[in-house]
């Protein structure tokens, strides 16, 4: 057998160490920089992406991809706990966490016997989650403060958009084919959307605007709408603390200017809603957005039933404080709790997140997590300056606000994971933690 010459050996060797270098560089790489970002990534890619597209399903009655959330949401957040290290993300930092430990207790225990029980098990163990998946959330905010930056949010607000718009057009299409079961599109996006849009970039503001005017969602429509007042008054106080005069003016030029905007965009919907000819899908789509709005009005006019209008809602509310009593309204119900609506269907989260809330866990837990929220909103939004902040630090008061608006028509603060890592990361850039700004 032939040998190889030395040099020829040498010069093999010096190869496959230097693509060995490169590999463990890149390994490196993936592991120290980017795995936090792709297991956050991944949860977002879910949650405002993927979903949203399959949404369209939805609406004709085919298949409910919320499905696919609740089966990948713990292995996600799972996955999310080990790439930030589970010593760092699990480690109190925060009056709210020592809460939430609290509060995973006591519901374990006031409904030990719902967990006992084989058809409410589920349910216990999903507000059980809930809690639990809030408070590592929460860890994950605080230690993501200076990881993800305007780069990452900008490219993730391009993806939600573009699946938002994509979801909508093709709803549009099935209401046109008269498919749709009940119109409307996966506008909670928007939110997030509409936060950064309102921060750094007015033509996706327009964008989640233009979305919103055929969602025919009540909920982020108001949300959305708070948001931009919210960024301007935070602006105005920012550039204004020692001028009251000064304040008062530009906040009333900028409400006014939203306003206008706002019954410039109400006119329109007025104006299709009272076409008679709504071959359009679009003027179809506007008509109902504007009709779900105008039928509170006409409903509380008319004298009628509110409960219809509300979707149910109120209803939900009347069974939920029946099936409370004594130290329920204290401690709550305890997980697992549930109520019959009838036939069938049971539900273990009312849309009026306070309430529901308040039902599982207490009234004086409820009230203690919308007090931090309101009181982290409003340092946020008034804080001093803004100008040493990173793009994270400065969306949390604008979609935690969004959120909390959104939350008191839907139940959304614990199915939403990034209202706690809002929270975490408001939490400590308001205790003045030195930060870096990332790319």
């Amino acid at each position: 057998m032939q040998e190889l010459p030395i040099v020829t050996i040498y010069k093999t060797s010096q190869h496959c160490q230097l693509v060995l270098a490169k590999i463990n560089l890149i390994m490196r790489f993936f592991l120290t920089v980017s795995t936090s970002k792709l297991a956050f990534g991944s949860y977002l890619f879910l949650a405002f992406v993927i979903i949203p597209l399959l949404s369209p399903l939805r609406t004709i009655g085919v298949w409910d991809p919320t499905i696919l959330r609740n089966i990948l949401l713990p292995p996600l957040l799972l996955a999310m706990l080990i790439a930030y290290g589970p010593a760092r993300v699990l480690t109190p930092r925060s009056i709210l966490q020592v809460i939430l430990i609290l509060i995973f207790i006591q519901a374990m225990m006031r409904g030990i016997s719902n967990g006992a029980n084989p058809e409410l098990l589920r349910n216990y163990l999903s507000h059980l989650f809930q809690i639990a998946s809030a408070y590592i959330m929460f860890g994950i905010g605080w230690v993501s403060i200076g990881r993800i930056g305007y780069t990452f949010w900008k490219r993730f607000v391009i993806l939600a958009l573009s699946a938002a718009l994509i979801s909508t057009l093709v709803t549009l299409i099935e209401l046109k084919e008269g498919t749709v079961l009940r119109y409307y599109t996966p506008a909670y996006g928007f939110i997030f959307i509409a936060a950064f849009g309102a921060l750094y970039s007015y033509r996706i503001s327009i964008l989640a605007i233009l979305g919103l005017i055929v969602s025919n969602k009540r909920g982020p429509i108001i949300s959305v709408f708070l948001i931009f007042i919210q960024h301007i008054l935070g602006v105005i106080w920012s550039r204004n603390r020692h001028s009251i005069r000064s304040l008062a003016q530009k906040f009333i030029i900028a409400v006014s200017a939203l306003l206008i905007i706002f019954v410039s965009v109400i006119s329109i919907m007025m104006w299709i809603g009272k076409l008679n000819n709504l071959d359009s899908p679009i003027e179809r789509a506007i008509n109902t957005t504007y009709t779900r709005f105008i039928s509170i009005v006409e409903a509380i006019e008319a004298g009628q039933e509110l409960d219809y209008v509300f979707s149910g809602r109120l209803r939900e509310i009347e069974k939920t404080i029946d099936s409370l009593e004594g130290f329920d309204y204290i401690f709550g119900a305890g997980a697992g709790w549930v109520i019959e609506m009838g036939g069938d269907k049971r539900i273990q989260n009312i849309h009026f997140t306070p309430l529901s809330l308040s039902a599982v866990y207490g009234v004086p837990f409820a009230i203690f997590l919308y007090a931090f929220f309101i009181f982290l909103i409003i340092r946020g939004t008034f804080r001093k300056s803004a100008s040493e902040l990173t793009a994270t630090e400065r969306i949390a008061p604008l979609y935690l606000g969004g959120a909390i608006v959104h939350s008191l028509i839907a139940y959304s603060l614990f199915i939403d994971f990034l209202v706690f890592f809002f929270a975490g990361v408001l939490s400590r850039s308001l205790q003045n933690v030195v930060t870096y700004h990332a790319r």
